[in-house]
């Protein structure tokens, strides 16, 4: 609550919470007001692994979305240990803000050359995550599917209906907010 008030509003990380929405348990994704690069992305994160020996070269993911706004949404899978990635997949897609209260998106991925398109081992626990790729923008999700191109599951809770149970927060250079003072 400190930093929220007392930082400059373009250092204003962003934030996740639980809400309702049309009757429906969502998890609400918000940006920060700062820079969103790779390294500073707020991500919401739920290991799938380790997949080792498992060609991870595409992936489908379906998400049940409310926008009101257009948001860049992120979706990524990595091997990856706490912050450190050793080899990703994923998109970036545009999403338009839509007078429905829910509506089914699909992505593929990859279909995006700087995420790091390609066939690759995972070594370290593999990582699904969701993100917003923009300043200062939100949007509300009720449930993910994830289906690797060799019809797996690995999501253990795809809705929000527990909580945030399996889901974990990071950000790889943007985390000094989220430290305890």
């Amino acid at each position: 609550e400190s930093y929220a008030i007392a930082d400059p509003i373009g250092d204003r990380p962003g934030d996740y919470r639980l809400i309702d929405v049309a009757g429906e348990r969502a998890l609400l994704l918000t940006s920060g007001r700062h820079v969103q690069g790779w390294g500073e992305m707020l991500r919401l994160s739920q290991r799938i692994g380790p997949l080792r020996g498992l060609p991870m070269a595409s992936a489908t993911a379906r998400l049940r979305v409310h926008v009101r706004e257009p948001v860049e949404l992120h979706l990524e899978v990595c091997s990856k240990h706490l912050l450190y990635d050793a080899g990703c997949v994923g998109v970036t897609r545009r999403i338009d803000a839509s007078a429905e209260a829910w509506r089914w998106i699909e992505l593929h991925m990859p279909e995006d050359d700087h995420v790091g398109a390609g066939t690759w081992y995972a070594p370290r626990p593999t990582v699904f995550s969701v993100a917003i790729e923009q300043t200062n923008a939100r949007l509300a999700i009720s449930r993910i599917e994830l289906v690797t191109d060799s019809g797996a599951r690995p999501l253990v809770t795809g809705d929000f209906t527990a909580g945030l149970a399996h889901w974990l927060f990071s950000s790889a250079r943007h985390h000094l907010p989220w430290h305890a003072t």
